[in-house]
């Protein structure tokens, strides 16, 4: 049986269809129904059929889970990035070599409020936004770790 995509979906349409009007006749909790002992039961005052008990807790934590998702991401990830980019255009001075968010490296002209105009080339002047800095270029000098690794592999490549 060989299925394309008009009749998987038309398959997939029908089952939805089923699965929600299967839901409407049996609802969660089982109230609905005749009794187990086959006799009548009395129908409940108001007409419908009881709720079941602790239903309103698990709708209320359906909301809260996401608000407290949200807030935890917050906290940890968006928070201390806003906090590091405005220390990092804090500390920001003329004549500063820097990177742009775009890749670019040039260094700064001017600074106003919000703007840095950065020479990229000779007389290649653009204007951008401070917050598209996204550090300051410390070249291509070695880390100061990498340094002190390449001074303790002299002796042992000395010994060989």
């Amino acid at each position: 049986m060989s299925l394309d995509a008009s009749s998987l979906y038309s398959h997939l349409v029908r089952l939805d269809v089923a699965l929600a009007s299967l839901a409407q006749v049996a609802p969660v909790g089982g109230g609905g129904g005749a009794p187990a002992g086959g006799g009548a039961a009395p129908a409940p005052a108001g007409g419908g059929s009881a709720p079941a008990a602790g239903g309103g807790g698990s709708s209320m934590m359906n909301l809260l889970l996401p608000v407290l998702i949200f807030v935890g991401f917050y906290f940890f990830l968006i928070r201390p990035q806003q906090k590091k980019q405005q220390e990092l255009e804090s500390k920001l001075k003329k004549g500063d070599k820097v990177l742009t968010t775009g890749g670019i490296s040039g260094k700064i002209i001017e600074l106003r409020d919000k703007r840095a105009i950065v020479e990229i080339a000779q007389n290649v002047r653009i204007e951008m936004l401070r917050t598209a800095i996204s550090g300051i270029d410390e070249g291509d000098a070695p880390a100061k770790d990498a340094v002190k690794d390449d001074e303790k592999a002299k002796p042992a490549d000395a010994k060989k």
